[in-house]
């Protein structure tokens, strides 16, 4: 199951909504091989301090606020389509 599914299903579980939106500021930091990639390596500071999670009464899931967290994904390009292949999403505060 994936990272984003089971995110998206424990806040359905919990009865949870996400509200805002978060700024994304993605770059390629690697591609291989280099003259005719099909694996890239992309990195982002994620700001998820507009982007919280609220009961479905309206009222903030917690007093915790959002924050900047360290994301890498690696993209692989396959029958001429790109796909997210691994993403890792760390903590608040890692950037």
């Amino acid at each position: 199951m994936s990272l984003i599914y089971r995110g998206v299903y424990a806040n359905w579980r919990d009865g949870l909504v996400a509200r805002g939106e978060p700024v994304l500021s993605p770059k390629v930091s690697a591609a291989t091989p280099q003259e005719n990639p099909d694996r890239i390596t992309i990195t982002d500071c994620v700001d998820s301090s507009n982007w919280l999670n609220y009961r479905t009464d309206g009222q903030l899931e917690n007093d915790t606020p959002g924050g900047q967290r360290y994301v890498q994904a690696l993209a692989v390009q396959r029958a001429g389509e790109w796909k997210i292949d691994q993403l890792v999403v760390q903590a608040l505060g890692t950037c």
